[in-house]
């Protein structure tokens, strides 16, 4: 079994499926001596423990051989002790058959690598392994990338692991797990390209790749993803145009491309997304003028095209956004006068921050009602 999961691994001194091999085999009361008529298979049961101890010692569990002044988790109640991994395990929750369902080691010190051996857990749904801002002190900080492997994970519907510090290339075999629903890898240290197999995900709604070192283009495919209700792919260092493909996710609330490369216009199918809130181009290289289509977004609330080099003149059609709350389009080439009708919206609507390049004499665009003009706004 332990072959078939790791190959030489088990037999080499020192390495986590070492560990975990001679745990399960000397020490571990409970594969010694398995409980009967539990509802499970005993070899199945016991391959998971397996994953589940080599997951314990690959990710800094052990306090004993955990790297970094040997502190092991924060949390690791229940581990390597004489009952099963859903009897108490920290992070741990099995479905009714007994098989792991759930991995949740957000904020616990994890330092490591994730083991190839993950895709024996065929029933795992939902694994995280992130950081939350508010305890840093108990960060994850996980080296290498993805496994390959990952693929395998054919019923997983949630992959949460953003500010861990994961790299490498997003692996393509991410593509068969077609019943995610949450992708979520944003604040790490992810290369390479977003793989066209993303858009096999059509179960997505959400997606969080921000602020890693992803470059390339956009994939086409996106639009495949129809359930998209969240894309966020911000500060990164991808370029090229923006797909016209991406005008057929009209289920899209937030949408954030800012602080990328892309280049090429604001795509005129922007104006099917009639349920977005969000928006959200800043910091590009964005050319053109500013589609009247985007006045079709009624449900906006906030709307960020500055740090462009859009030109022409802000189309009076944007007033038809009453809900928008947040305008800004200053630091581009835009010209002309700031229409009255989207001034009212100061007054007759929710708008309380609107930004152009009015701070010259004469200005780029006139625009009185304006609550910053240029450099003023790198302020807010």
């Amino acid at each position: 079994m332990v072959v078939s999961l790791s190959g030489p691994e088990p037999f080499r001194f020192g390495t986590a499926q070492y560990k975990a091999y001679e745990w399960l085999l000397f020490d571990d009361a409970y594969s010694l001596d398995p409980p009967d008529n539990d509802g499970t298979n005993d070899l199945d049961e016991i391959r998971e423990r397996y994953v589940v101890s080599v997951l314990y010692y690959s990710l800094g569990g052990d306090p004993d051989s955990a790297a970094g002044g040997g502190q092991g988790w924060y949390h690791r109640d229940g581990f390597l002790s004489p009952t099963s991994v859903c009897d108490g395990w920290y992070g741990i929750k099995c479905d009714g058959n007994g098989r792991v369902m759930e991995i949740d080691w957000n904020s616990n010190r994890l330092s490591g690598t994730v083991p190839g051996e993950i895709r024996a857990l065929l029933g795992l749904k939902s694994l995280r392994m992130h950081s939350d801002s508010s305890l840093l002190q108990r960060a994850n900080v996980l080296y290498g990338g993805l496994p390959d492997s990952i693929g395998s994970l054919v019923n997983l519907e949630e992959l949460t692991m953003h500010r861990c510090g994961i790299g490498g290339s997003i692996p393509s075999s991410i593509g068969k797990i077609g019943k995610l629903k949450r992708l979520f890898l944003s604040e790490n240290e992810h290369v390479g390209t977003i793989p066209d197999s993303i858009g096999n995900l059509v179960e997505l709604d959400f997606i969080n790749l921000a602020r890693n070192l992803i470059g390339g283009t956009l994939p086409k495919n996106l639009g495949k993803l129809t359930k998209l209700q969240t894309l966020r792919i911000g500060n990164t260092q991808i370029k090229g145009r923006i797909p016209t493909e991406l005008g057929l996710l009209t289920r899209l609330k937030s949408l954030n491309l800012q602080k990328n490369n892309l280049s090429g216009t604001i795509i005129t199918e922007f104006g099917s997304l009639t349920r977005l809130e969000t928006m959200w181009l800043d910091e590009n290289d964005l050319t053109g003028k500013i589609p009247s289509s985007l006045g079709n977004l009624v449900n906006l609330k906030l709307l960020y095209l500055d740090k462009n080099r859009l030109d022409g003149t802000v189309p009076s059609k944007l007033q038809s956004l009453t809900r928008v709350e947040e305008f800004r389009v200053h630091d581009n080439n835009l010209t002309g006068e700031m229409p009255g009708a989207i001034c009212n919206l100061m007054n007759d609507g929710s708008l309380e921050q609107l930004s152009a390049d009015c701070e010259r004499s004469p200005p780029e665009i006139k625009c009185s009602c304006c609550t910053c003009c240029g450099e003023s706004c790198y302020e807010i």
